[in-house]
């Protein structure tokens, strides 16, 4: 929206040189007045010398100002802020404060930095170049303190997560029964007081407990006594009756914590280590002791293979629960909480080195050239003269009127 202003003859002058530098030819003859007042920035430079003048916008502070200003030029706030050449345009004249102007005064007062933007935009719009930024922020802090909130709230659940040890470093005199796949009662008995009971105990401290097998690992060995007949009535090699064997401990292990609760995940990993520490026709024993029964120099006593036979246990379990929250929060101690809030206050200046080539909202009224002897004035920022005859009819027209004779 156009505004018109009333201006002295001195003023004009001043323009109209800046205008066109034949305007010197031009003799004032008045200037079409407007009820409308110009717009306070621009009121304020009316009258000001080339050597500069400052546009100071009010503090952030005084929001009542700031809508005020925004109000009259009709600034809308959302799309300026999103002009992205504009804001760039501003940002390369802020030096150290273009990131905060750009990102943290956007989230924290919108409106002052559209007010900048706009006033900018009208500034060199006017044909003004080179236009400075003086431009400063104060951090201010404020905290609120909330000594009521509870320390849970109603209805709730608290996630609880452990996971079981890899290794329970189980350790029994006998594993399996000679020539058999079949667990020793000595191991069954040492799992279930050992292990299995760590695991019960463990359920039995977490509210609403799940257990969950993901993975098991099992290690077996044979020694390298001479295999008898199987229960079945076969004789096994070493590898054969090692890979029996850990198949029935991974069997009896799962069956075990299956009656405590705990699932088996139905993609259990399933790792069966029963090759043992040699190799070839024995593959599947062991020797702890570098004896291996029949070679040349080889101990002859049995007890001394016994140690060679072996099963380990490796659980990938995990126990999991939710512990509910108490169901009135208000019975529960308060604890006392304290919120910082981060504002910013904000001041900018705007410096122009010299007066507008063109103001938005002057209105000029006719002029008289006596050397053409026809009457001008500007539009479109260009001077038009027309010949008499031509517009008005009567220089009584109340766009045209003269203060001498024609």
């Amino acid at each position: 929206m156009k505004t018109k202003i009333l201006i002295t003859e001195s003023q004009y002058n001043s323009l109209v040189k800046n205008i066109d530098e034949q305007g010197g030819r031009f003799k004032f003859d008045g200037i079409r007045v407007d009820e409308n007042p110009a717009p306070k920035w621009l009121r304020a430079i009316i009258g000001n010398k080339q050597d500069g003048y400052t546009i100071a916008l009010p503090p952030s502070a005084n929001v009542a100002e700031v809508d005020e200003l925004l109000a009259e030029s009709g600034v809308d706030v959302d799309a300026i802020n999103k002009d992205v050449n504009l804001v760039k345009n501003v940002t390369l004249r802020l030096g150290g404060n273009a990131d905060h102007f750009r990102r943290t005064m956007l989230r924290t007062n919108p409106k002052y930095r559209a007010l900048i933007l706009s006033k900018y935009k009208t500034i060199s719009e006017s044909g003004v170049s080179n236009i400075a930024i003086k431009f400063g922020k104060t951090l201010k802090k404020s905290t609120s303190t909330d000594a009521t909130k509870p320390t849970s709230k109603p209805g709730g659940e608290d996630p609880i997560y452990f996971k079981f040890p890899v290794e329970d470093n189980l350790t029994s005199k006998k594993y399996f029964v000679d020539n058999s796949w079949e667990l020793d009662p000595v191991f069954v008995e040492q799992f279930r007081s050992t292990t299995l009971k760590n695991i019960k105990d463990k359920l039995a401290t977490i509210p609403n407990p799940k257990g969950l097998l993901n993975g098991i690992t099992v290690k077996t060995s044979c020694s390298t006594l001479p295999n008898g007949k199987s229960p079945d009535g076969k004789v096994y090699s070493f590898a054969d009756l090692s890979k029996l064997r850990n198949q029935s401990a991974k069997e009896f292990v799962v069956k075990e914590l299956q009656s405590i609760g705990v699932t088996i995940s139905p993609e259990l990993k399933y790792e069966d280590d029963w090759e043992g520490g040699l190799t070839g026709k024995y593959l599947g024993a062991s020797s702890n002791s570098g004896n291996i029964w029949g070679q040349p120099g080889a101990s002859k006593d049995k007890k001394v293979y016994e140690l060679d036979k072996y099963l380990k246990i490796a659980l990938d379990l995990v126990i999991s629960g939710k512990d509910k929250y108490p169901v009135d929060p208000s019975k529960t101690p308060g604890i006392t909480t304290t919120t910082t809030l981060t504002d910013y206050d904000y001041t900018a200046a705007l410096g122009v080195p010299d007066i507008p080539y063109k103001i938005p909202g002057i209105d000029l009224a006719w002029k008289w050239d006596s050397s053409t002897k026809s009457k001008c004035r500007t539009k479109n920022s260009q001077m038009k003269c027309e010949t008499w005859g031509e517009g008005p009819k009567s220089w009584a027209d109340p766009y045209f009127y003269t203060p001498w004779k024609k």
